[in-house]
């Protein structure tokens, strides 16, 4: 009686059972019954049919079974599911053995544990941890967890994959060699790093340099936040490490793809129009603006389709970038008006030849069949001049002026201009 009244005492379910087929209860304690939804032994008794194996959920029962055929006198830890009266399942932890009593007979005995709440609770940490490793991705940021008392290190986010090697402590110590501008705070005021002494700091972001694979300088945007114990101990720092390198490229690979004509690669209006600005003032020799257009495209859109006229635009960008310099500045004004700005070129005869050329012959290697045939070329309005003080909006009037008097003199041409 003392023996089942210790047992009733115990938090955990605890039962013994026969070796044979289906294992029959011989014994378990109130917190077993409880475990499995019922109040009595009775209750549990009629609930299982008597035997341990109806207390397993069905899908795990298979596996059980082959595990049991194992179990010798040490003990065995397993989790399955297990069933309660009102037809829902748990998750439960078993400690089991197998031991023979003084009469020669085997028995099982078990210890058992609800484990669906701590399951759960893993489960949220997974989820969690997989979502910091996530974002840390999306981001091409490396989150971090730094206990300070033994020094372990935990990550989110690929490091290898944007240093090119594997993280140590250092990278993320406070101590990491810092970039040119360095900022730490605490709340909302500011403090310098050799003012940091005894105060108690809650936020940290600083510039810093790491090393990559090959010995490449990696600027990075450290931000931490200092947890600290009763005794005003830091214990744990938690923060990013973000890539601006990664960044920067991003920014720039943004700003090119925004500077550029979709459709043939060339500068847009914008862009050609302050290079050109840019271009002037730094000039100190002639310079020279071309402005051209294709003649009758509308004829080609209207008659072929806009696809076809898209390639013949293409066609031209890509002869504009051969005949060109790569200093030149070259843009498309939109629809089908081009221009190329040639600084520190005067407009000698080889520069008209070149133009007046362009206008006829730009499209000799052109796949005309694919708008029936039809001859494509071009009109071009050209200025040139010395002058100092000569502005983008001056000349591009007088380039514009002579190419409607290229228009008028029956296309195909170019007209000059010297300013």
């Amino acid at each position: 009686m003392e023996e089942i009244e210790f047992y009733n005492c115990l938090p955990g379910g605890v039962f013994r059972c026969g070796t044979e087929e289906d294992w029959p209860l011989d014994f378990f304690n109130a917190a077993f019954c409880k475990m499995h939804g019922c109040e009595t032994e009775a209750e549990l008794r009629d609930f299982v049919g008597g035997v341990w194996i109806n207390a397993i959920g069905q899908e795990d029962r298979t596996e059980i079974r082959q595990v049991l055929q194992t179990l010798q006198t040490q003990s065995m830890a397993v989790e399955c599911h297990g069933c309660r009266k009102d037809g829902t399942n748990f998750w439960v932890h078993y400690l089991l053995c197998r031991k023979t009593d003084r009469d020669g007979k085997d028995w099982i005995y078990g210890m058992a544990t609800d484990m669906t709440e701590k399951r759960e609770q893993i489960l949220e940490l997974s989820r969690g941890e997989e979502c910091l490793h996530i974002l840390a991705g999306i981001g091409n940021h490396v989150v971090f967890d730094m206990n300070a008392a033994d020094r372990t290190l935990r990550l989110y986010g690929n490091f290898a994959k944007q240093f090119g090697r594997e993280p140590v402590w250092e990278d993320f110590h406070l101590a990491c060699k810092p970039a040119r501008t360095v900022h730490v705070w605490s709340g909302a005021n500011g403090a310098n790093l050799n003012m940091i002494g005894n105060m108690r700091l809650e936020n940290v972001q600083k510039d810093l340099y790491l090393t990559g694979e090959d010995g490449q300088e990696i600027w990075c945007k450290y931000q931490s936040r200092l947890l600290y114990d009763e005794t005003g101990k830091v214990v744990r720092q938690v923060g990013r490490l973000i890539n601006m390198e990664e960044i920067k490229e991003e920014q720039a690979m943004l700003r090119e793809q925004a500077q550029r004509d979709p459709l043939t690669g060339l500068f847009n209006r914008e862009t050609a129009r302050m290079l050109i600005q840019h271009a002037l003032k730094e000039n100190d020799g002639y310079c020279v603006l071309v402005i051209m257009d294709l003649d009758n495209f509308k004829h080609i859109n209207d008659t072929f389709g806009h696809p076809k006229g898209d390639l013949v635009l293409k066609h031209l960008a890509a002869q504009l970038g051969v005949l060109f310099r790569s200093r030149d500045v070259i843009g498309r004004l939109g629809g089908d008006e081009f221009m190329v700005c040639l600084c520190q070129v005067k407009l000698g005869r080889k520069v008209a030849q070149r133009i007046s050329d362009l206008c006829v012959h730009a499209f000799d290697g052109f796949d005309s069949s694919q708008i029936g045939g039809e001859k494509v070329t071009l009109s071009a309005g050209v200025v040139s001049t010395k002058r100092p003080d000569a502005t983008f909006e001056e000349l591009y009037i007088r380039a514009d002026k002579a190419l409607y008097r290229a228009k008028r003199l029956g296309k195909g041409i170019a007209c000059f201009e010297s300013w």
